[in-house]
C-alpha cells in the first residue's frame, strides 16, 4: 500500500481494515488505515505466520509509529499524571470523534500539517475534540504547525470540553471552522474545565456560524478561559458573543493576545458575557 485510505470498514470477525494468513505479508509505505471497526483483531489482524509492515503511519510517539491519530492516542496509558506528546508526522483525514479521556495528551509536530475532520452527517457524536473531564483528569493541548478543521457543512464544535477536571490549551497551529455553520462554537466548554490560549489562531468563517469561543454552564460549576496570546478572528454568531461568549459561572482573563473582525448579529461582536 502506497497511498489513499482504507476507511469506515468492518468486520464481524478479525481485521476492521486489513486481515493477513497464511504467510501472507502486507506492506504499507503511505496512506491510512482508519475508523475500521472488527469483533477482534482491531484494524489489522494477522495470523498464521502472516507479516504486516509499516513504514508509513501518521502520528508517533517516541520512536513507534501509528496508522491513526486514534491508535497513538489509546496507546497512552490512562490515569497518568504526565502529558503524552505525539508527533504528527502526515496530513490525516479523520472521519469520526477523537475521544480523550482519563489521559493528558499534547498534539505536536516539527513541520505544517493538517488534520481534516469529514464526520459523516448522520453520526451521534458531532464534535472533532471531545476532552472528558468527568471525575477524571483529561486534557489536550495543540502546539505550534498543525491546523485542525473539517469539511463538515455542521458540526456541534472543534473542541468541546466538559466536566470539572477537563482542559484545553492553544499553543500554537489554527482550529479552523472551514465552511462549518457550528452549533456551538470552535472551542467549547460545557459544565465545568478550563481553557488557556498563549499562542496559535482560532480562525472563524464570516459567512457561517463560527463562534470561537463558547463557555456554557448549565449546572453552576466554575470554568474558566484565560488568554495570554494568540489570535481569534473571523468569527461570526447569528445570534451573540462572536468571539467569546461567556455564560453562567465562568471566568474570562485576557492579558494578551488580540480578538479581531469577529461579528455578532446581535450583542458583543467581540465579546458578550451573560449570568
Amino acid at each position: 500500500m502506497n497511498g489513499g485510505a482504507i476507511a469506515k470498514c468492518s468486520a464481524i470477525g478479525q481485521g476492521g481494515g486489513v486481515a493477513i494468513f497464511d504467510m501472507a505479508t502486507f506492506t504499507i509505505n503511505d496512506g491510512t488505515i482508519e475508523s475500521c471497526s472488527s469483533g477482534s483483531g482491531g484494524y489489522v489482524y494477522t495470523a498464521q505466520g502472516a507479516s504486516f509492515i509499516m513504514n508509513g503511519g501518521v502520528a508517533q510517539i517516541g520512536s513507534q509509529k501509528y496508522l491513526s491519530l486514534k491508535d497513538a492516542i489509546d496507546a497512552v496509558v490512562k490515569g497518568q499524571d504526565d502529558t503524552t506528546t505525539i508527533q504528527i508526522v502526515r496530513d490525516m483525514t479523520i472521519t469520526e470523534q477523537i475521544d480523550i479521556k482519563n489521559r493528558k495528551i499534547k498534539l505536536a509536530a516539527t513541520e505544517a500539517h493538517t488534520i481534516t475532520f469529514d464526520i459523516p452527517d448522520d453520526a451521534t457524536k458531532r464534535n472533532c475534540f471531545q476532552v472528558s473531564g468527568h471525575s477524571i483528569s483529561s486534557s489536550l493541548t495543540i502546539g505550534e504547525n498543525l491546523t485542525v478543521t473539517t469539511m463538515n457543512g455542521s458540526l456541534r464544535s472543534i473542541v468541546n470540553v466538559g466536566g470539572q477536571q477537563g482542559s484545553f490549551s492553544l499553543e500554537g497551529g489554527t482550529l479552523s471552522s472551514g465552511n462549518a455553520d457550528l452549533a456551538k462554537a470552535i472551542v467549547c466548554i460545557d459544565n465545568g474545565g478550563t481553557v488557556s490560549m498563549s499562542g496559535g489562531t482560532i480562525q472563524g468563517n464570516k459567512d457561517h456560524n463560527s463562534r470561537g469561543v463558547f463557555l456554557q454552564d448549565t449546572n453552576g460549576w466554575k470554568m474558566d478561559f484565560t488568554m495570554t496570546g494568540g489570535t481569534i478572528t473571523d468569527c461570526s454568531s447569528s445570534d451573540k458573543g462572536a468571539g467569546v461568549l461567556i455564560m453562567g459561572n465562568a471566568k474570562f482573563i485576557m492579558d494578551g493576545g488580540k480578538i479581531a473582525q469577529c461579528s455578532a448579529t446581535w450583542h458583543g461582536g467581540g465579546v458578550a458575557i451573560l449570568e
